[in-house]
């Protein structure tokens, strides 16, 4: 294992005291397990990089870093820590026969690098829209592929029709179950802040968790998510009944809690990745987005010329509410000015505070709107959310947002997502 990865080493151009220090740190390791003070005996650690060290994830990103190569240029390869996903446009039996042979590409480079795929937990979903799509029967070794209709993906329910109905439906559950724990651990007593730093922390964060890819568009799924801010900002305030005349309203509610409805922070999440994934080196929105931009060279009328956002054509009400054409919907309402500045920001925490800023302005006064199906941005009225972003807006879920896109602006044929994952370390 070791020498097929001091190998791989070499190939990146790490030689001399660098190789042999790396080669001191991970051979001639021993371990035991110690238990209530018993210990096992030491035995050698031959395979695999001490868990919890730094050099221990770089190491196993470099080990398969020429993964992706052994795949053709028409399959798409997105890999996030020891989980693989590749897929591509199914439209012949010819491409279904091409596929398969990268996934036996697949299996022999594991064989060949000492990474076996776990078979059990390889499966196949179809992204379709036709009633005829071109299903294959798709093999790992000699294990068969199950094809599957819903697929559990970093924590996102996929269907096979990109609808997001179940996974609406799974994180209202655990939000509902997180809320009922909360009454009974803290009790009524706890005071407002600790009841609302346990809603941000366990809750909220829930309901956002990589809302640019599942955002909801229908009014159901809106109030069921909305419903949840309002059971839990009755209980931090202590919230007397709605028929009794000291019953505090869902928007003052909001208010003294500086909160903000579910739906506004949904749209805020679009702006921020799509300002955050401008200029990417693995993902560029504008592969899939292009800025309205000034023919004519010279001054119009049409002062937004240049901070449009061209908004795609769909056939389908459900392709309409996919990213592209939502971010690019909601972004053209932005005041003229406010584009301007977030695009020339370098800083990107300097773009989240002024958005973060803008927001907050407007909410506190008497023009917000707490309606559950409000989920688009009008002319002169934000309907946005905010948050400080975190880690969960990066690489590892950008291509659940291709796949997105891919059928978004392909819906003629099918897309196979093929989810090949967690290796045999």
């Amino acid at each position: 294992m070791y020498v097929l990865l001091f190998h791989k080493l070499k190939s990146f151009g790490i030689n001399g005291k660098l190789l042999a220090w790396l080669s001191d740190y991970l051979t001639a390791r021993f371990q035991r397990v110690l238990v209530n003070g018993t210990h096992s005996s030491w035995l050698p650690v031959n395979f695999g990089v001490p868990q919890g060290s730094i050099l221990g994830s770089l190491l196993f990103l470099l080990y398969i870093n020429d993964l992706p190569t052994v795949l053709s240029n028409d399959t798409i390869c997105a890999i996030f820590a020891d989980d693989t996903k590749i897929y591509r446009h199914i439209c012949t039996q010819n491409v279904n026969l091409a596929l398969q042979i990268g996934i036996n590409n697949l299996h022999d480079w594991s064989k060949v690098w000492g990474l076996k795929f776990n078979e059990n937990k390889c499966t196949a979903l179809s992204l379709k829209r036709n009633f005829n799509p071109t299903l294959y029967n798709y093999t790992m070794g000699n294990a068969p592929l199950p094809r599957e209709t819903n697929m559990n993906d970093l924590g996102i329910i996929i269907n096979e029709h990109l609808q997001w109905n179940n996974h609406i439906n799974i994180i209202c559950t655990k939000a509902n179950q997180r809320l009922w724990l909360f009454y009974r651990t803290l009790g009524k007593n706890t005071t407002q802040k600790a009841k609302l730093i346990t809603y941000m922390a366990m809750v909220r964060s829930l309901l956002e968790y990589a809302t640019p890819v599942w955002s909801p568009s229908n009014k159901e799924n809106l109030i069921r998510l909305e419903s949840i801010q309002r059971k839990r900002t009755n209980y931090i305030l202590s919230n007397t009944p709605y028929d009794h005349q000291n019953h505090i309203c869902y928007k003052e509610r909001l208010i003294i809690c500086k909160l903000l409805p579910t739906s506004y922070r949904r749209e805020f999440y679009d702006i921020i990745f799509f300002i955050n994934s401008l200029g990417m080196v693995h993902f560029n929105i504008t592969d899939y987005l292009s800025f309205v931009q000034n023919l004519h060279n010279r001054c119009t009328r049409r002062r937004e010329m240049g901070i449009n956002l061209c908004i795609p054509k769909t056939k389908l009400e459900s392709t309409a509410h996919f990213y592209p054409s939502r971010i690019a919907r909601l972004w053209n309402t932005l005041p003229p000015e406010l584009r301007t500045k977030l695009l020339a920001l370098p800083n990107f925490n300097t773009i989240k505070k002024i958005l973060l800023t803008t927001i907050t302005n407007y909410c506190m006064n008497d023009s917000m709107v707490v309606t559950p199906a409000l989920g688009s941005l009008h002319v002169g009225v934000w309907a946005a959310g905010y948050k400080h972003i975190s880690s969960t807006y990066n690489h590892h879920f950008l291509h659940h947002l291709l796949i997105i896109m891919l059928s978004c602006f392909s819906p003629i044929y099918s897309y196979l997502y093929m989810y090949i994952s967690s290796y045999n370390c």
